[in-house]
């Protein structure tokens, strides 16, 4: 009877609402959501704010092009671009560059422990604080969903808001690799060959190609890719195709066996050890997270494996 009894009280214990449990543990604590907020600026130039201590901010534009000055640093930010503000610098501004639209921009204010570690991550990831996107990201979408949660009722759904920031961050990571908005030396047009990727990573690509269209050797586009994109050209494909897979696997419609084929490995071993050297988990593995969690299972954000197999290119 008391084995019973304790049973009860500590049944009692457990909050009847998910989000009330949610609420209450303080894993998310360590970082404050303390503004969502969207604007549409017309015409205008922001005057010089200060940048806070330990305050950081995750801005993203929709619409438009403007000049951020961070101190005596400048650079031109033209939709859709994610950029970042904190206390790395002094002050900072936008100018707004008047091309005839009006520029659409949503951002995110936050502090905490986390939020420290988010800033300092991503202004290691880009000198210039900024990562260009291309149309059709998933950026967008999770910077609306945010502002939507925050304004129903930000108490209640502080956890979803914050694991929706760590989101960004690894979209980020994972899509805006190395596309810093700045003035590029690409004579060669390696960075074009590498958006040419990004937006078709499941074609079969001809290098030799994309090399001669370029005048260049097979050897030389190789090592210019490698140089401006931080990977080979063959381990930058992979790594998109890996991408592809693991949403493909989330929707669950296709046998694992025709995901390795659309992804371009000709055997399904092949496929599961590259994909367990990207997440650490295995295809089916991580399909039955999904399974079992309703939802898509946490992956590692690493942006580039040690060197392995690659899908065929």
């Amino acid at each position: 009877m008391e084995i019973v009894q304790k049973k009860l009280t500590i049944l009692k214990k457990i909050p009847s609402e998910p989000h009330s449990a949610i609420k209450s543990a303080n894993y998310f604590d360590d970082l404050t959501v303390i503004a969502v907020t969207r604007r549409v600026f017309s015409r205008q130039t922001h005057r010089l704010t200060p940048c806070g201590k330990d305050a950081f901010s995750l801005e993203l534009i929709t619409r438009g092009v403007v000049k951020l000055h961070l101190d005596r640093m400048s650079v031109t930010l033209q939709a859709p671009v994610v950029f970042w503000i904190g206390d790395r610098f002094r002050n900072f501004r936008f100018e707004y560059l008047d091309d005839g639209t009006p520029y659409e921009h949503c951002w995110i204010d936050f502090s905490g422990v986390r939020g420290r570690r988010i800033y300092d991550a991503l202004c290691a990831f880009s000198d210039n604080c900024a990562v260009s996107l291309t149309a059709g990201n998933s950026v967008e979408e999770l910077f609306g969903e945010l502002l939507n949660k925050f304004h129903m009722d930000k108490e209640i759904y502080h956890s979803d808001i914050v694991l929706g920031i760590e989101k960004i961050v690894h979209q980020l990571y994972w899509y805006g690799a190395l596309r810093t908005p700045q003035a590029v030396d690409d004579p060669h047009r390696i960075l074009e060959a590498a958006e040419l990727f990004r937006k078709n990573p499941l074609e079969s690509f001809d290098i030799a190609a994309l090399a001669a269209n370029r005048e260049l050797s097979l050897m030389h586009f190789r090592a210019l890719f490698k140089e401006k994109l931080g990977a080979p050209v063959g381990e930058y494909l992979t790594m998109l195709r890996m991408q592809n897979a693991a949403t493909m696997l989330e929707a669950n419609r296709m046998r694992i066996s025709e995901i390795a084929e659309i992804c371009g490995f000709g055997a399904l071993s092949s496929f599961s050890r590259t994909f367990r050297r990207y997440y650490q988990i295995s295809p089916r593995r991580y399909q039955n997270k999904i399974q079992e969690t309703g939802g898509a299972a946490d992956l590692p954000s690493t942006l580039l494996p040690a060197p392995g197999e690659n899908a065929n290119i």
